[in-house]
């Protein structure tokens, strides 16, 4: 499935997606089948084909890149291509497993209910969204954007308070868990926070903005996150970074 040594792989997959890993930890029983929506390079479904060497394995995500990664991987694993906002199953899964994709997709009041409709009977669903959206990182994101007259379409909202995951989980499943963890990060390199939020909260901004636009609010947003997260004697920084866990087991007929 992998040329990968297993144990390197393990220990390069525990460093990267510990998330990934405790969203996992709360999944029961033996599925059959499962997606992994939003795979990204697919190492977390491949870790799932490893756990689950029986069943049969969907990766899906929006990039082909992404995709074609995961793919030298395994070839065990069917990846498609596809959108999750539009997506739609054409058959249901004993697992449906999404790890930090869904913070992307608006209006989780519909989405939600409607990928739990493709989980099987007596199945479950995992799901895990980063919630650091009152974390100072976000915070002075929208204040230098404010500060420079720009406006950002604002993705804060996206995902929702931890008791309204519980109610749609809890309407469909006979088991259900829903929590925050919060992980300490210790990141290296200049400007570290800053590189860590190009890879998420910054990623659409990225795109949105005018080269010129795009020059002046990076070098604000710079300035105020070295102020938010000082760097330490020993060159790293420190960053908090808060995420939103929920797992439903058992799906009522």
């Amino acid at each position: 499935m992998t040329t990968w040594d297993p144990e390197q792989y393990r220990q390069f997959a525990a460093e990267r997606f510990r998330p990934g890993y405790e969203l996992m930890a709360r999944i029961t029983g033996s599925p059959q089948s499962f997606i992994d929506l939003g795979c990204g390079t697919g190492e977390l479904t491949v870790e799932l084909c490893r756990r689950y060497p029986a069943a049969s394995s969907v990766g899906l995500d929006s990039s082909l890149e992404m995709l074609q990664k995961g793919q030298k991987l395994s070839s065990h694993v069917n990846w498609i291509q596809g959108d999750l906002e539009s997506w739609r199953a054409d058959r249901e899964y004993d697992l449906i497993f999404t790890n930090a994709a869904l913070q992307w997709v608006p209006n989780h009041d519909a989405l939600i209910p409607r990928l739990m409709s493709f989980v099987s009977s007596g199945g479950s669903f995992a799901m895990q969204v980063p919630a650091n959206f009152e974390a100072k990182s976000h915070r002075l994101l929208y204040e230098s954007a404010a500060e420079l007259g720009i406006s950002l379409k604002d993705r804060r909202a996206s995902v929702l308070p931890a008791d309204r995951y519980l109610d749609h989980l809890s309407a469909r499943f006979e088991d259900v868990d829903v929590w925050y963890t919060e992980y300490v990060h210790i990141l290296r390199g200049q400007d570290a926070v800053l590189e860590w939020v190009r890879g998420t909260a910054l990623r659409p901004i990225l795109t949105e903005l005018a080269e010129a636009q795009l020059s002046q609010f990076l070098e604000m947003y710079r300035n105020k996150l070295r102020i938010a997260y000082p760097e330490q004697s020993n060159g790293t920084t420190r960053f908090p970074f808060r995420r939103l866990f929920a797992v439903g087991r058992g799906r009522k007929a």
